[in-house]
């Protein structure tokens, strides 16, 4: 039987990875990745007991005891990678944050264990509470219960399009470059002005596939403009989150709403078009 180390942490939300890792789990990059949820008891504000539900990532990669001093160093910072790259795969759809709790790895053989850095995506979004009410004072538009709806119904439809995307998308993760440009374009969701810079990285990781750039733009399916577009966006003033701003004497602003929003939508073009590529086994250039 073989050795295997193993990483477990309680997800909050607990519905967070429903519709990114299935119930029968999943491998990636020799990882094994499963979500158990597990029924609690606890109370609510009035006192009355109820049942929650709480889940437990599973993450076990075999490994054998001689190797465990290198551990920390080689195992936690590749599934990091693999669980923000999964996180990225979810962000096409619903935003959101997540924190894994109580962390702890063992050895599954002689039982060693320890404690691992808890890791967070912070995404956040806020509704602000308008209301508007008839001449007898009621109230006849709530923007908060409103916007909740609506919320609520967007993100039913978002989970169905994601339960139906993430399959063919994360069966290629075992594909480093691809791996890292998911993890770039997930640190580039988080909404903060330098981290958008991650971005850019989603090309690179392709273009090292790949070792030209022709070649790189050819198999993930954007035209000579958009990849010159894309470029365009970072390599050209000073902007914040931007490439050789060193060269510009300019005072760092901004980067544009339209331009991030576009940044955004080219890395995920380039993104599921070299995930097609996968598919179909194209050859760049034929």
């Amino acid at each position: 039987m073989s050795s295997f180390v193993r990483f477990r942490g309680s997800l909050n939300p607990s519905t967070f990875f429903d519709e990114v890792i299935p119930q029968e789990g999943l491998e990636i990059a020799g990882w094994r990745l499963t979500v158990k949820h597990i029924p609690e008891m606890g109370q609510d504000r009035e006192g009355n007991d109820v049942e929650c539900r709480i889940a437990w990532l599973y993450a076990e990669s075999d490994y054998d005891q001689a190797q465990l001093k290198n551990y920390v160093s080689q195992k936690i910072p590749e599934l990091k990678q693999i669980l923000c790259a999964l996180e990225g795969i979810r962000q096409l759809e619903l935003a959101g944050s997540v924190q894994y709790g109580i962390e702890c790895h063992d050895f599954v053989k002689d039982g060693v264990c320890g404690n691992a850095v808890p890791h967070r995506v912070r995404i956040g979004l806020s509704i602000l509470n308008i209301t508007t009410k008839d001449a007898d004072g009621n109230i006849t538009y709530d923007a908060k219960l409103y916007q909740a709806e609506q919320a609520r119904l967007a993100t039913l439809k978002a989970k169905e399009r994601l339960n139906n995307r993430s399959r063919g998308i994360i069966r290629h993760l075992g594909d480093p470059n691809f791996r890292r440009a998911w993890e770039s374009f997930s640190l580039a969701s988080s909404g903060n002005a330098k981290d958008i810079g991650h971005l850019y990285e989603v090309r690179d990781a392709f273009v090292q596939k790949f070792k030209k750039e022709n070649l790189a733009r050819i198999a993930v399916g954007l035209t000579c403009d958009e990849w010159k577009e894309f470029g365009k966006i970072f390599n050209h003033g000073s902007v914040i989150g931007g490439r050789h701003n060193g060269m510009h004497t300019a005072p760092l602003r901004q980067m544009t709403v339209g331009h991030r929003a576009r940044a955004m939508t080219l890395a995920e073009a380039m993104l599921l078009g070299y995930c097609k590529y996968l598919d179909n086994k194209l050859e760049p250039g034929v």
